[in-house]
């Protein structure tokens, strides 16, 4: 919990999302025949922030509006099909250097 007082702010300087891949699977529901179907997109989020954090007389900040920190990751999303479901995020696989670097081993 945040202390009393302290405020969190983003702001975006630019954000730009790439889809990377789009899968489309199914999967077996425990003690039954029915099948679940849903797809899956990976996006690569490549964004430009300023994360501040205020309260008690006191500001602490990760970028600036001249040198925004630099974000860039790869989120996995899923929805299930055929009943109406809304896309929920499925998993942060990590940023595009720690994959690139782990693919390369």
């Amino acid at each position: 919990a945040r202390p009393r007082g302290q405020r969190h702010s983003w702001t975006s300087h630019g954000v730009t999302a790439s889809i990377k891949q789009i899968r489309l699977a199914h999967a077996k529901q425990t003690g039954g025949e029915e099948q679940r179907r849903y797809a899956q997109v990976t996006c690569v989020v490549d964004a430009a922030m300023v994360y501040e954090i205020s309260g008690a007389g006191e500001t602490a900040s990760t970028g600036s509006s001249e040198a925004p920190h630099q974000l860039c990751d790869v989120w996995v999303y899923e929805r299930a099909l055929g009943d109406g479901g809304s896309w929920r995020l499925k998993e942060r696989l990590g940023t595009l250097s720690e994959l690139q670097q782990t693919s390369q081993q």
